[in-house]
């Protein structure tokens, strides 16, 4: 296969790694910020705790591996696996979820990206398309994390403020 053909797959691979670890925003940047004491701690007026939210995105990363690359075997609307229990087993079993997804789409060529593919509510939208959504959900979540972090510190405001 040719260079020009594995281009845009790499490309997107890299924007996926970035937001799951590889920036100051990603997923894992934002994760490392919170201390063990908070991890399992509900801010007043949330309704989830930083290692509910790796949970749900650990599993979405497996089910959306499993429909756009696998057998589809996995129930839409319920973790694929439970996540373990633990900061650091959830954490690398999130990154397992990542490397599989991140291998599997590996496995395709540029000219597939446009290849409609399964997804866990069952339709079919491009496979570019799925790997926006779980490029999108790990910054979301990061946000999310952050904020969560933000609350549980006291620190949920700007530095002039």
């Amino acid at each position: 296969m040719s260079a020009e053909l594995r281009d845009g797959v790499e490309q997107l691979i890299w924007l996926l790694d970035q937001a799951f670890e590889g920036s100051e925003h990603s997923l894992l940047a934002n994760v490392a910020s919170v201390s063990d004491e908070h991890w399992a701690i509900v801010p007043p007026g949330a309704g989830r705790t930083v290692g509910a939210i790796l949970g749900h995105v650990g599993g979405a990363k497996y089910m959306y591996e499993n429909y756009a690359f696998g057998n589809a075997a996995y129930e839409s609307g319920k973790p694929p696996v439970v996540p373990p229990v633990g900061r650091e087993a959830v954490i690398e079993w999130l990154r397992e979820g990542h490397r599989r997804f991140t291998s599997s789409l590996a496995a395709v060529t540029d000219m597939r990206l446009r290849e409609e593919r399964l997804t866990p509510w069952r339709g079919e939208i491009e496979l570019r398309d799925i790997v926006r959504i779980v490029m999108e959900h790990d910054l979301y979540h990061a946000g999310e994390v952050n904020h969560l972090r933000a609350l549980l510190d006291d620190s949920d405001r700007w530095p002039w403020d």
